[in-house]
């Protein structure tokens, strides 16, 4: 469902051109989903840019939003950028990265990627904070060859996680995407398309060597249910995953108004294994991703778009039932798909942009429901948004610019139910799903700002600074979370 938003009054008289601003700019990542695609990358920016920097990031909660994502986090890290014009005819780009730091008070997560790989996934009930280390890197190259423009772009991540108390949870986990694809020119429109894999793995366990014993970890399958003949004493689990996307998109040539269309698809089935079971196939997660996005773009000294999109992701897993051990082996006699979820969102948007003010009007509708075969478990919800998205971008002289961001938005809860057998749920359980559904199913009020100043003197010789601060806020009746993030480098 899509709700119709009324394009805002922008005052400026021409579009700024210089590398910081059109880097940072919210009107220059309107066309941002046609990028999925890295032949569209060869001329995405008028001017090369490079930026290095450290940044420190801060998020604290008065109780968990979700038990699995604890109440914040202390990270700090050192990022990198850039994007680089070889020619008119090839460009390149690239980005690396390293954080470190902790995570607060997690409970019912004892897997990294915990998000992705719902609901398979190991968790307890003690819980506590975790260490976090994660490295990325990413790197694409686009060239021009007679109205054909080819890409390629790679991305790399890998992250560790860790907790020296008990339970000592370890897991290491690695993900690479792999992309290509093809873009042609026509006379006033450029179309491409573009495919791709992805490669996941991750191996994951849990320890005790406390005095006072252990404590179950529960190999969870959906909405409060656990694999309860391998629940307990299983504390290992390795994951993997080969899947593929595709997407396409059309849109005008540059600073050219027109119709642009985009869409994208993924799929990936991720098994869980048990490996000290004889790596016995517990369970398939199998999951797609969609989004369509249309929309018109109009450039001029005041420019404007109109788009609205819906995004789908679906979840269907399997579990593997295995048969009587014959020694240390156990077959695999059955497969049943359990549980399913899906979450679909819609909206529209108009979008208003000048030389130095962009604002962004956006409205939508979500839609959650999730269930488990038996014994019957569902969960639903529905949920109407708005946002307000605002950029002000200001040179002084030609040393110094401020990019100033502002965004707010309001949910709201339309429709809820839950079904569950709590007769039979303990009372860990029990609070685990109730606590879920409450957050799932709260209004929420989203406010955060964004401050970025550029410093670059012509006797510096194309070197420049840069400091941020942002700062966001979350919350409502009985749920406040703060973040904080500031950075400091160099640009050229």
């Amino acid at each position: 469902m899509a709700l119709a938003m009324h394009a805002s009054t922008v005052f400026a008289t021409s579009a700024d051109t210089t590398a910081t601003a059109e880097h940072h700019s919210l009107w220059h990542s309107l066309l941002q989903e046609s990028r999925h695609n890295p032949a569209f990358m060869l001329d995405a920016y008028a001017h090369s840019y490079s930026e290095l920097g450290l940044y420190a990031d801060y998020k604290q909660a008065n109780r968990p939003l979700l038990y699995e994502l604890g109440t914040g986090n202390r990270l700090w890290g050192a990022a990198a950028k850039s994007y680089l014009h070889f020619s008119k005819q090839a460009s390149v780009w690239g980005s690396a990265s390293y954080r470190t730091g902790r995570k607060h008070a997690l409970k019912w997560n004892s897997t990294g990627d915990n998000l992705l790989l719902r609901p398979y996934v190991m968790g307890d009930t003690l819980g506590g904070d975790l260490h976090n280390e994660r490295y990325t890197f990413a790197g694409g190259y686009a060239v021009r060859l007679g109205k054909l423009t080819l890409g390629a772009q790679i991305d790399f991540r890998a992250e560790h996680e860790y907790r020296t108390t008990d339970p000592r949870v370890r897991s290491i986990a690695t993900d690479m995407t792999l992309r290509g694809g093809v873009r042609r020119t026509f006379r006033l429109y450029e179309a491409g398309i573009g495919v791709g894999g992805t490669f996941y793995k991750q191996t994951n366990d849990v320890k005790f060597f406390r005095e006072e014993g252990v404590i179950p970890e529960y190999q969870m399958s959906g909405l409060g249910a656990d694999y309860e003949r391998f629940s307990g004493s299983n504390r290992s689990a390795y994951y993997k995953s080969t899947g593929v996307l595709t997407d396409i998109a059309l849109r005008p040539i540059a600073d050219r108004s027109g119709i642009y269309v985009t869409a994208n698809y993924r799929f990936a089935p991720y098994k869980r294994i048990l490996p000290s079971l004889n790596s016995l196939p517990l369970s398939t997660l199998y999951l797609t991703n969609g989004a369509v996005t249309a929309g018109w773009k109009h450039e001029g000294n005041i420019g404007w778009s109109v788009f609205g999109g819906i995004s789908h992701e679906g979840r269907k897993g399997d579990e593997h039932i295995a048969g009587s051990p014959s020694g240390s082996e156990y077959r695999t006699i059955a497969t049943l798909t359990m549980y399913h979820s899906r979450l679909n969102a819609g909206g529209a948007c108009s979008l208003g942009s000048g030389t130095g003010l962009t604002i962004e009007l956006r409205g939508g509708y979500q839609d959650f429901a999730s269930d488990y075969v038996s014994p019957e478990r569902k969960m639903s919800f529905s949920k109407a948004y708005g946002a307000l998205d605002a950029q002000w971008i200001k040179a002084f002289g030609n040393v110094t610019q401020l990019v100033w961001n502002l965004h707010t938005a309001f949910y709201a809860n339309t429709r809820k139910a839950i079904t569950m057998p709590y007769a039979t749920m303990d009372e860990a359980r029990t609070d685990l799903v109730n606590h879920t559904y409450e957050a799932l199913t709260a209004n929420y009020a989203v406010a955060g700002t964004d401050v970025r100043m550029f410093f670059a003197p012509k006797k510096w010789k194309g070197y420049g600074a840069f400091v941020s601060f942002s700062g966001g806020y979350t919350g409502n009746e009985t749920y406040h979370s703060l973040s904080l993030k500031c950075s400091a480098g160099i640009t050229f």
